[in-house]
């Protein structure tokens, strides 16, 4: 069994703009968050979907119906449902921060003073370590609740998915960045910034995922 998971950031919005770290908490897509859905609709238009699901916030809803509403099966699609294992990072005290204070809030204590920074001297994990220990209250995920969740949601996906189905998923950047980071670790994710509408590829089999393409916006790029 092996089905195919193409996994759609949500186009930019409001806190996009602001550089605020939105995990759970949520905010519309933009204009140009918008224009980026419909983009992606229009690269995926030739994919008939099986099942689609967002990460139950608005604007991964909202990238769901953009996607759908260009795409050439848009009839026979089924209605986006709401996967909660696939939320972004939970960041806890810091949702709504301006991203740069928090980063360097959490990396600091280790001589470090950006996300980028904190992911090339210490990897993936430590984003969610850090922040998590940076957190006055405790609630911010760790690696191990991040993991938990999102494993969860994999299993749940083989336990529904037929061999050969397409299945879509609206989802988030941090979210991405760790699965390519896991399922093809030789990979280097600073290498390019993954853009809001962006398409990343998954094959997923019954004991194994590889990564088919990542962060591809472009018309002359693979769909």
């Amino acid at each position: 069994m092996a089905f195919k998971l193409y996994l759609v950031r949500h186009g930019r919005t409001m806190l996009n703009h602001y550089r605020r770290l939105q995990g759970w908490c949520d905010s519309d897509l933009n204009d140009e968050g918008i224009a980026q859905a419909n983009a992606a609709g229009r690269h995926l238009a030739h994919v008939k979907f099986d099942k689609i699901y967002y990460s139950g916030v608005g604007r991964t809803l909202k990238t769901a119906q953009l996607v759908i509403a260009n795409n050439d099966y848009r009839d026979q699609l089924p209605t986006p449902v709401a996967n909660y294992d696939f939320r972004e990072q939970g960041f806890g005290f810091f949702e709504g921060n301006d991203a740069e204070q928090a980063w360097f809030m959490a990396g600091m204590p280790h001589g470090v003073k950006t996300y980028d920074e904190i992911v090339a001297r210490y990897g993936m994990d430590a984003v969610l370590n850090f922040l998590k220990e940076a957190d006055p209250f405790k609630d911010a995920e760790n690696t191990t609740e991040f993991w938990t969740r999102v494993n969860r949601g994999l299993d749940g996906l083989r336990q529904t998915a037929h061999d050969g189905d397409n299945i879509l998923i609206t989802g988030h950047s941090i979210l991405i960045r760790h699965m390519v980071n896991r399922f093809k670790p030789e990979f280097d994710i600073l290498s390019e910034h993954l853009e809001n509408g962006s398409v990343t590829r998954f094959t997923v089999t019954a004991d194994d995922v590889t990564v088919d393409y990542y962060n591809h916006s472009r018309d002359d790029q693979e769909y």
